[in-house]
C-alpha cells in the first residue's frame, strides 16, 4: 500500500488483498500519518470518497459511504434486542457505531473499548463528522484497553447488546474472532441479549465469512447474517452477523428508531427484512454450518 505519482499532481492510495486484487483511490491530500504500538494509521482526503481511514494498508471507512456500514452493524440488532439499556462497542474507533447507538433514547450507557487510542484521536481531529455527537454524549464511556481481556473480566449479565466493530481477523483484531472471545461475550450478556459483529465479504473472503458465522452459532446457539453494500470495500459487498440464543428477524422494535427514522440514510424497516435474505448459493452453504438454525 502506498502513494504514487501519476501526473497532474494526482496521487493514489492502494489496498492490496492477498496479492490478488487491488483497489485504488485518487488522493487530494494526506491528512494524517502515524504509527501506534499496534498499527499504521493514515487518513486521506480522496477525490471520490472524501476522507478515508486506512489501517495497516486496509481501507476502514470513508465519509462518503460510512452510513452503509454503521447503520447496518447497528440498527438491525438494536431492533431485535429485547432491551437496549446498556451497550458495549468493541472497536469502532472512528465513532460511527457509537453515533448510531446513541441515537436511541433508550440507551442509558454505551461503553466503547478501543485498543488504539491514536485511532480515536486521529478520527476526532481529521474525521469529526463520523463521530459527530457521540464523543461528547455523556452516556458514552471510553476504555482504551484490550477488548478480549476487558470482556473476559466483565461481570456476567452486564450488557443488553455487544457490537463488535473490528477490522479483519489479522493484527490487533485477530483475537476478536475466536470462540473464547465469543464465549466471554455470551457470558457478559443479559439473558436474551444479542451480539453483532462484522463478518466480512461473503464473495471476496468466504472462508472468513462462513467460519465467523459458524463460530458465532456454535457459541450462542443461533446466528443470522445481514447483507449490505459498502462501496469502499473492494468487493462492494459486506456482511454483519447477529448472534444469540434466539434471533428472529421478524420480531422487531422499530418504534425505537421512529423518532430519528427520517435522518437515516440507509436503514429502514423494509431494508431490515431484505437484509437477512442471502443469495441462493450462500443460503445453501449457510444451512450446512453446524448448529446454524434456518427459518422453516
Amino acid at each position: 500500500m502506498g502513494l504514487r505519482d501519476v501526473g497532474c499532481f494526482v496521487m493514489w492510495v492502494t489496498e492490496q488483498y492477498l496479492g490478488e486484487t487491488r483497489w485504488s483511490l485518487a488522493v487530494k491530500k494526506l491528512l494524517f500519518e502515524g504509527r501506534s504500538a499496534f498499527q499504521k494509521i493514515e487518513i486521506y482526503d480522496t477525490a471520490c470518497y472524501g476522507k478515508v481511514l486506512v489501517l495497516d494498508g486496509v481501507f476502514q471507512t470513508s465519509v462518503h459511504d460510512e452510513h452503509s456500514y454503521h447503520e447496518l452493524i447497528t440498527h438491525p440488532a438494536m431492533a431485535l434486542a429485547p432491551s437496549i439499556d446498556k451497550v458495549l462497542i468493541v472497536g469502532g474507533g472512528d465513532g460511527g457505531t457509537a453515533r448510531e447507538v446513541l441515537r436511541y433514547e433508550g440507551v442509558e450507557q454505551a461503553d466503547l473499548v478501543e485498543i488504539d487510542e491514536l485511532v480515536i484521536n486521529a478520527c476526532k481531529k481529521h474525521m469529526p463528522e463520523i463521530g459527530a455527537g457521540a464523543w461528547t454524549d455523556p452516556r458514552l464511556r471510553l476504555h482504551f484497553a484490550d477488548a478480549a481481556k476487558m470482556v473476559g473480566q466483565t461481570d456476567a449479565g452486564t450488557y443488553d447488546l455487544i457490537v463488535i466493530d473490528c477490522s479483519d481477523p489479522v493484527g490487533p483484531a485477530e483475537g476478536l474472532f475466536s470462540p473464547t472471545f465469543f464465549a466471554d461475550c455470551k457470558r457478559a450478556l443479559k439473558p436474551g441479549g444479542l451480539c453483532v459483529m462484522q463478518s466480512g465479504a461473503p464473495s471476496m473472503m468466504p472462508a472468513v465469512f462462513y467460519r465467523t458465522v459458524e463460530a458465532l452459532a456454535s457459541v450462542f446457539g443461533e446466528a443470522r447474517p445481514v447483507f449490505g453494500e459498502v462501496p469502499l470495500y473492494a468487493s462492494g459487498q459486506w456482511s454483519w452477523t447477529i448472534a444469540g440464543a434466539r434471533v428472529c428477524p421478524d420480531e422487531t422494535h422499530h418504534e425505537r428508531s421512529a423518532p430519528f427514522a427520517d435522518t437515516l440514510r440507509v436503514y429502514c424497516p423494509e431494508l431490515h427484512a431484505a437484509a437477512f435474505v442471502a443469495p441462493v448459493a450462500g443460503a445453501r452453504r449457510l444451512k450446512e454450518c453446524s448448529r446454524l438454525q434456518q427459518p422453516g
